[in-house]
């Protein structure tokens, strides 16, 4: 049953919110084209007050904590700025399949934040919210969120405002709370036809996860389908995505079969061999729930095909043979595990299974 336990915990464990020594400290600015720096000089400047160094980027300085910034102000007098990071910041997760955090690809793609502030305090006020998101600061989001003193132009905002103090709501258990803030900012995605597939995602699937906890596994279940039904005009990506987050809330709500037949369909519509080793093993993680071990072992050996360098899939199947009594077979990938990613989220666990 060890490994059957490990499977749930993981399914279900909430992870922490960011260590005060990994909080963002310095905000990297980027020009572009015709921009100036006085055009920055307001965000510079409410940066700096809240205590933030603000200088700019150089791509020696690229860590996994950057933080880059685009900003102005544009000829509306509206401020424009958007922020991209190379990794997830916040709340890495809140469970495997949550997307509950502020997330960008520095310099890649995004939807900016329009807003009109009033005055340069609201200025700041907004900024700080942001930051704070950011830094995982979550009683200080649900303080000021809700005493906003802006205008927000761009649907794209106010959804966003909404969806981050639902999952601080989320963190702090206030499952009541999160629903109603998902909720919200569901119907402004809806009312926004400038809104993009991925950006509608993350509120479902919190919107479910929050269900969950409350055991209306019922609402849940609805707003995936819902998501689901709409997810018929995305691009077979986005589809599979959805698809993925469904069947991971399905298993969590213990219906395995529905669970297995949407990676069933997610394998039908992923092309690369990357994308595959991972459904393969996602899939093989549900079936282990329902004690099909050569059927979850077929799972795992063809992930590891596709991937030969997928270190999760070796710790998957290392648990697996663990369990079905092949005990040097499941040293032998635990080690191959620890040759991939020696300091990987399973190192502990696959180290003690090897001693």
């Amino acid at each position: 049953m060890r490994f059957i336990l490990a499977l749930l915990i993981l399914l279900i464990t909430t992870t922490a919110v960011y260590a005060d020594d990994e909080a963002v400290d310095t905000i990297h600015y980027v020009l572009s084209a015709g921009q100036k720096i006085s055009d920055l000089q307001p965000f510079r400047t409410a940066l700096t007050s809240l205590g933030y160094q603000f200088k700019p980027f150089h791509s020696d300085e690229m860590t996994d904590m950057t933080l880059g910034f685009l900003g102005g102000v544009n000829d509306e007098g509206m401020f424009n700025f958007s922020l991209h990071t190379k990794q997830h910041l916040f709340v890495e997760t809140l469970s495997p399949l949550l997307y509950s955090r502020y997330e960008d690809v520095l310099l890649g793609d995004t939807v900016a934040q329009f807003i009109e502030i009033p005055s340069d305090e609201a200025l700041l006020q907004y900024l700080d919210f942001v930051m704070s998101y950011i830094n995982g600061q979550c009683e200080h989001v649900l303080e000021v969120g809700d005493e906003l003193d802006i205008e927000v132009i761009h649907p794209k905002t106010t959804s966003f405002i909404q969806f981050a103090m639902g999952n601080c709501e989320l963190i702090s258990e206030h499952y009541d709370l999160a629903v109603d803030y998902f909720l919200t900012a569901i119907s402004i995605q809806e009312e926004d036809d400038t809104v993009q597939p991925l950006q509608m995602i993350a509120p479902y699937v919190n919107l479910s996860w929050a269900y969950i906890q409350l055991g209306e596994f019922d609402l849940a279940r609805e707003q995936m389908d819902m998501l689901v039904e709409q997810s018929n005009e995305f691009t077979d990506v986005l589809k599979a995505l959805v698809l993925e987050h469904r069947a991971q809330l399905l298993a969590l709500m213990f219906d395995y079969t529905s669970a297995i037949e949407d990676m069933d369909a997610v394998i039908e519509l992923i092309h690369s061999d990357y994308g595959l080793a991972r459904t393969y093993k996602q899939r093989g993680d549900i079936i282990m729930l329902i004690y099909e071990w050569n059927r979850a072992l077929e799972d795992y050996n063809t992930a590891i095909e596709l991937d030969p360098d997928y270190a999760e899939a070796y710790y998957r199947r290392g648990i697996l043979l663990y369990t079905m009594v092949e005990r040097e077979d499941a040293i032998v990938d635990f080690e191959r595990y620890l040759a991939l990613d020696r300091d990987g989220e399973f190192a502990e666990s696959a180290q003690e299974y090897i001693n």
